[in-house]
């Protein structure tokens, strides 16, 4: 018979498996609080489908933020070098704001400003203080909001901007001032902004001053700019802009301050100019504009100053002008223009400045200025006027107040006589 085997002292190789402390199902996550309609990742299936070794895990911030803005940018978020990405990865990466406790619009707001922000070389801003801080956007330099948190304000002109307006801008839907000009009391400090002014902002439907002005603007004037018909004041002045003044800027019916010059935009005016009935600038010189003076512009009832000089200009001075009650300064200086001075001028009981110098203009000044009685400056020089001009009682030394006149009355037998005038001839008020 086989011999009794002894119980072994040692334990068996394979135990009786003990009870495991991790429990065998992961515990269901607790609801999100935050309404929304964007997909979620769980913990669960990061956990069990993880990525592939080196593969980037997925920051719990872009649940939030991917489906809000890749409508706005694309995939121009995820491109290198461009302001997108630097944005969107502020966003995801570095903001220490709580984007859990925002709005769908804060989160877009905040993307928003920050783009542009990066767009126009933020990092080498005069000033930038608190911008890409963890506080509120409305905290941020030149931002101002309205009492739910809307921006509705961006102003950072002359702080050494320099880059592109992105097309995001058009989201900003509360927005009612975008100034981004630069001063001419800080030189140093001069904005530079390339590129066009966006399509997008059309959508800006309470815009109601825009100031974009000797920042080196291209481009044409968009004339979806006709369509937001908030805006009282649009300055594009001193840029850089080709093209033609839009038609539908005679839209824009609440329009009090127009300031295209200094532009080398050419073709015409266009007669819808005189439908804009609020309008109290027109600012339309030093630019390669020709052809006539459209007369629609006569009806500019609440017009007090425009200027049209230095352009190409050519025709009569329309005698619509002389129905423009309120206008106090009139500058046509420097064109083609032909034919006599309007007699209607005289009506102009508010007119202090009147250039009408270096032109093509004939005939006589006419008397009816004399009726002007708070005039300040007339200059009639370098033109082929003839006759006299008696204003000297006008003058401030003889109790007036007009401090200039100008004609052709430096040769030895002058086509037109003008014994009291502060000036004569072609070197007159030269600029």
């Amino acid at each position: 018979s086989l011999p009794t085997l002894k119980p072994s002292p040692f334990p068996a190789p394979h135990p009786t498996p003990m009870p495991t402390l991790r429990p065998t199902q992961k515990p269901t996550l607790l609801p999100n609080e935050r309404p929304t309609k964007m997909p979620s990742y769980s913990l669960t299936e990061r956990v069990e489908s993880p990525a592939p070794t080196g593969a980037k895990q997925i920051n719990p911030k872009e649940d939030i933020t991917r489906p809000l803005l890749l409508p706005l940018s694309g995939e121009k978020m995820f491109e290198d070098q461009t302001p997108q990405k630097e944005a969107y990865d502020w966003l995801v990466n570095d903001d220490m704001f709580d984007l859990d406790e925002a709005s769908d619009d804060e989160v877009v707001q905040r993307y928003v400003v920050a783009l542009m922000y990066f767009s126009l070389g933020g990092g080498n801003w005069q000033e930038d203080n608190r911008c890409l801080s963890s506080s509120s956007i409305c905290k941020w330099f030149g931002v101002e909001c309205d009492g739910n948190g809307r921006v509705e304000e961006l102003d950072w002109n002359s702080n050494n901007l320099k880059g592109v307006l992105p097309e995001e801008i058009g989201v900003l839907g509360e927005l009612r001032t975008l100034s981004l000009q630069s001063r001419s009391d800080y030189p140093e400090r001069s904005n530079k902004i390339k590129g066009t002014i966006p399509s997008s902002i059309l959508s800006l439907k309470k815009l109601e001053e825009l100031r974009i002005y000797d920042c080196g603007l291209t481009g044409t004037i968009p004339s979806e700019l006709g369509l937001v018909s908030s805006l009282k004041y649009l300055a594009l002045h001193e840029n850089e802009l080709v093209g033609h003044v839009p038609r539908s800027l005679g839209k824009l019916n609440d329009l009090e301050y127009l300031n295209l010059s200094r532009n080398p935009i050419g073709g015409t005016l266009p007669r819808t100019l005189g439908q804009m009935h609020s309008l109290m600038h027109l600012r339309i010189g030093n630019t390669r504009i020709f052809g006539k003076i459209p007369t629609e512009i006569g009806k500019l009832d609440s017009l007090e100053f425009m200027n049209l000089q230095k352009s190409d200009l050519t025709g009569t001075i329309p005698t619509e002008l002389g129905h423009m009650k309120r206008l106090r300064t009139l500058w046509l200086d420097d064109n083609y223009l032909e034919g006599e001075i309007p007699v209607s001028l005289g009506k102009l009981s508010q007119l202090k400045w009147l250039y009408l110098d270096r032109n093509e203009l004939t005939g006589t000044v006419p008397s009816s200025l004399e009726n002007i009685e708070h005039t300040e400056r007339l200059r009639f020089h370098k033109n082929k006027l003839w006759g006299s001009i008696d204003l000297c009682s006008r003058l401030k030394r003889n109790g007036g107040s007009l401090s200039e006149l100008s004609a052709d009355c430096d040769t030895l037998e002058p086509e037109i006589g003008c014994p009291c005038c502060t000036c004569c001839g072609k070197k007159c008020y030269e600029e």
